[in-house]
């Protein structure tokens, strides 16, 4: 039976030589001394024990540290790593990603419950409100950005400012003046066959939409971008205009207007 060795106070800060040979998956292992053996002895980061390997231990307190093992030779060339940090504001076309990030949808459509996605691709974007939904019979239109796989990708592990939604309208379509908008995050990468998944976990804004032939920028919420850079969130749902602010309104779809849902999210 092997016995296990206990340090006598007179030999704190004494270095041996031992041998692993057991380790454990809480980082420790078994070292023998010759003279008996140490049970779960604590190792020294970097070194990864090895059962049967010779090793350094040092007597600290009321215990032994595994400290590594000893070189018998050195290397005649040596690695360095070297890390060069990058600034917030480098332009696009460098190796870094240029601050505030900006990324323009792939798809936009606007869904109804009672005829689905009555404009897809690059069609104007209709938006009413829910009092003046047809005669109140019908549901009102959802309009929706997408943004394609990875969109977000670049930023990942960064820290969201307030990102910035931008919108445009057509020269008619709609009440003419700016009408309150109600903004909110969807899950969907692509358009659906269905419902937009909307996300109203992550809050919703209302702000002052484009006036007839006009564009706005909607600050969102620091929320939501860091929602969008986690991947929690991909997409930005226009939920409906403010109810009794306006009847109608219609919003540029991409071939009309490619910036149109494009969002500008500043990050560090």
């Amino acid at each position: 039976m092997s016995t296990y060795v206990v340090p006598s106070p007179d030999t704190t800060g004494n270095l041996a030589t031992a041998k692993i040979v057991r380790v454990y998956a809480d980082g420790t292992a078994d070292v023998d001394l010759g003279s008996g053996r140490i049970a779960h002895a604590p190792v020294l980061e970097p070194y990864q024990p090895r059962s049967g390997r010779p090793v350094q231990v040092l007597h600290t307190g009321d215990s032994w540290l595994i400290l590594g093992e000893a070189r018998t030779s050195n290397p005649t060339t040596m690695t360095v790593t070297a890390r060069t940090r990058i600034p917030y504001n480098v332009t696009p076309g460098t190796s870094g990603v240029a601050n505030p990030f900006v990324v323009a949808p792939t798809a936009s459509g606007a869904w109804r419950s009672t005829d689905g996605w009555g404009s897809v691709g690059s069609r104007p974007i209709p938006l009413d409100a829910p009092a003046q939904a047809r005669n109140g019979t019908l549901d009102y239109y959802r309009g929706l950005w997408v943004y394609g796989a990875g969109a977000f990708a670049p930023l990942a592990g960064c820290t969201a400012g307030v990102p910035t939604l931008h919108v445009s309208r057509p020269s008619s379509g709609g009440a003419s003046g700016a009408t309150d908008l109600i903004v909110m995050l969807a899950a969907d990468e692509t358009i659906p066959a269905d419902a937009p998944y909307l996300l109203p976990v992550f809050g919703t804004v209302r702000a002052p939409g484009p006036v007839w032939g006009g564009t706005a920028d909607i600050p969102l919420t620091a929320v939501m971008g860091q929602a969008l850079l986690n991947r929690e969130a991909k997409a930005v749902a226009l939920v409906r205009l403010e109810s009794g602010n306006g009847a109608y309104v219609v919003l540029n779809g991409l071939s009309a207007d490619a910036t149109c849902g494009r969002l500008t999210i500043p990050w560090s």
